[in-house]
């Protein structure tokens, strides 16, 4: 009966550290996972920030060709809201709006001064309703000839969206950030998108 037993609590203790072990190695295995999507803790949240006021082109005809939602429940890639954009090609043939430090500042309020802060990145995350959307997406730019302009401008260029999330990043190495306005941007036109474009965005951050 003692070999027995003894026996038993061996069994016991051996299952118990493969546990542990299983354990241990899910939680590593979830850590590194969760490292994917991690950046900096010393960033900007621009749709949150920011304010999104800055339409152009259709977009100045108010919401009969751009029609915005920021609290999206539609799939979004970090719970619990994304942003969803639809724009209706109109008589000018392009569209698109900047988010702005301050809302509707084309250069007569203050910019943001980021230089001391040496950001190098802007990520985000986009997709289309049905893949196939092209739209260009952009940081700085704002110039009107007005007291305070970007100090910088850049551009990531035309992006075919696809049907699922995808990251997206806008590089600011070696640009000036002493004034800031327009924090983020996207445009579409009608060349490109016939029939319109419905697209989502999600955590747009700069670090």
């Amino acid at each position: 009966m003692k070999i027995l037993s003894l026996v038993v609590v061996v069994m016991l203790s051996l299952s118990l550290m493969a546990c542990n072990n299983r354990s241990k190695s899910v939680k590593e295995t979830e850590a590194e996972n969760s490292q994917t999507v991690l950046v900096p803790t010393d960033t900007i949240n621009l749709s949150a920030l920011f304010i999104p006021s800055g339409y152009m082109g259709d977009g100045e005809s108010g919401k009969k060709y751009i029609k915005y939602i920021g609290a999206c429940t539609e799939t979004p890639f970090s719970l619990p809201t994304c942003i969803k954009i639809q724009y209706i090609p109109g008589t000018v043939g392009w569209g698109g709006f900047y988010w702005q430090n301050k809302a509707n500042n084309w250069g007569d309020k203050q910019a943001e001064n980021y230089s001391a802060k040496k950001y190098t990145t802007i990520r985000f995350y986009a997709k289309g309703q049905n893949g196939g959307e092209t739209i260009e997406f952009k940081s700085g730019g704002i110039d009107a000839g007005k007291k305070f302009k970007d100090s910088y401008e850049k551009s990531i260029g035309k992006i075919t969206l696809e049907k699922g999330w995808k990251e997206y990043k806008i590089n600011l190495k070696g640009l000036d950030l002493s004034s800031v306005i327009g924090g983020f941007c996207w445009v579409a036109t009608s060349a490109d998108n016939p029939t319109g474009a419905t697209f989502f965005l999600d955590d747009i951050i700069m670090y």
